[in-house]
This record gives structure tokens, sequence and C-alpha cells, in this order.
């Protein structure tokens, strides 16, 4: 059996120069930066099936020159994205959205996350509803969806505003 020697363990390193990706400084000072990427936002597959799942029952053809559904609030990428993947999920559940599937909205305050438009708080409709659920059981929403109220809006229809990454 060996016995714990008193000298720290050492690590033996070879460099190809001042920018190897393999060195590592140890001692007083010196330290070890990692950056990580960011998770990217967007739905995952198991996050797309459910949204797809819960609006099937829903399906409904969107009158041509109605208010779009779907308004990409933004043009980060991941704003585009996350909106085209909520376009494709309601196509996938039998919506028929008319052109792209969504619209653009530009001024006002940023908006972090995804909020939905209701006519009012006493006329959420059951597709909301559906849709909360599903993004929190897969935990793309980390906490209640957002709900905005529009008069302007008919009772039981609805809009959804996809924003950017939430912090």
């Amino acid at each position: 059996m060996q016995k714990p020697s008193e000298t720290p363990p050492t690590i033996q390193q070879r460099s190809a120069g001042p920018n190897s990706p393999n060195i590592v400084t140890t001692g007083p000072g010196s330290s070890v930066v990692f950056n990580a990427a960011p998770v990217p936002w967007a739905l995952n597959e198991a996050q797309f099936d459910a949204l797809r799942t819960a609006l099937a029952p829903y399906a409904r053809a969107q009158v041509e020159g109605a208010k779009d559904i779907i308004m990409a609030v933004g043009m980060s990428d991941e704003t585009m994205k996350v909106t085209h993947q909520f376009v494709d999920a309601f196509r996938a559940a039998g919506w028929r959205l008319p052109g792209n599937g969504f619209g653009m909205g530009f001024g006002g305050p940023p908006l972090l996350g995804i909020a939905a438009i209701v006519h009012s708080a006493d006329s959420v409709p059951p597709e909301i509803r559906v849709i909360a659920a599903a993004l929190q059981k897969t935990q793309f929403l980390h906490g209640p969806l957002t709900v905005v109220t529009d008069d302007k809006l008919a009772m039981g229809e609805f809009g959804l505003q996809i924003g950017s990454r939430p912090d």
C-alpha cells in the first residue's frame, strides 16, 4: 500500500505554445476560467411534442386577414427560432395559420419570455391554459405564463407574443 505523500500531486503538461488549449496554471494568483456557452432558448423535442399535443384538440383555421395569433416581439435569433417552433407546433397540431404563421411586433418595452393576450381576465381561453400547462410541465416556462388583456380582442380569441430569452 502506498503512503500519502506530503507533496501535492503534479500533472505533466506539454505545450505547443502560449495559446495551447491545454495550458493550466496553478499557484498563488492563478486561475482557470471555463466559459460555457449559454443553453439556447428553444423548444426541445419533448417540449415541442407537449405543445403540439396540448393544441391538437383545439385546432382551427385562422381567417385570412385576421390578427396573427403568434407574434414575434424583437428580432433576435432566439426569438425568431422560438417563434418558428411555435408556428410549427400549431401547424403540426392541425391549426391552419395563414402566410408565414406569425406577425412582428416593434416598439414598446422589450418582452422577456412569452405573454398571452386575451380579451379580459375573465375570458382566458382554454388554449392558453393548456399551452401554459404544457410549457410548465416540460419546464420551458419556469413560472406562470404572463397574461395581458386587450379588449380589442374578441372574447375567446387569444394571441401569443414571443420575446427574448427570459433571465
